[in-house]
């Protein structure tokens, strides 16, 4: 085989790599998305008083009632439990509920 064999055959390699690395990508790009839009959906459902509340830890740090930590921690939670300071936004929904809240006071 001639050199020119070689290099086509090595970009070749690359490229099916390349395919092969978007067709695995394509379910985990929809499961975020799907997991995205029932996010969306629960925050949309929310008590207005325990959105309110939820609204009031994400950006000054209020911790909410009971009544609405209850709902929040419901599955899948939305806050998660830190023993040092309390409550808190649960670190891989901070940036989706961040976007959320400023959408709605704004």
């Amino acid at each position: 085989m001639s050199l020119d064999s070689w290099t086509f055959l090595i970009e070749l390699a690359i490229l099916l790599l390349i395919l092969a690395e978007a067709v695995w990508g394509v379910p985990a790009w929809r499961r975020a998305r799907e997991e995205e839009k029932k996010l969306q959906e629960r925050l949309a459902n929310l008590d207005p008083v325990v959105a309110g509340q939820l609204r009031n830890l994400i950006w000054k740090g209020i911790l909410p009632t009971e009544a609405s930590i209850a709902v929040l921690t419901e599955f899948p939670p939305l806050i998660e439990r830190d023993y040092t300071v309390g409550w808190r936004v649960d670190r891989e929904l901070k940036k989706s509920l961040r976007k959320w809240a400023s959408k709605k006071t704004s």
